[in-house]
């Protein structure tokens, strides 16, 4: 008879963990307004030259 019961708490309290890491991780208290990200892609055409055109959206 522990058993459901077990269960039942064990569910709820991962249901409560996953609730609290969603509303922990997507609150925006800690991004500051002007933060930046600097990335940098390195792309190789093959059979391209130096006149071709290469759109990216």
């Amino acid at each position: 008879m522990k058993r459901p019961k077990t269960k039942k708490i064990i569910s709820i309290f991962f249901i409560l963990a996953m609730a609290g890491a969603v509303f922990t991780a997507c609150s925006k208290d800690d991004d500051p307004a002007d933060a930046k990200a600097n990335v940098k892609f390195t792309i190789t055409v093959n059979g391209a030259d130096s006149n071709d055109q290469v759109d990216f959206l």
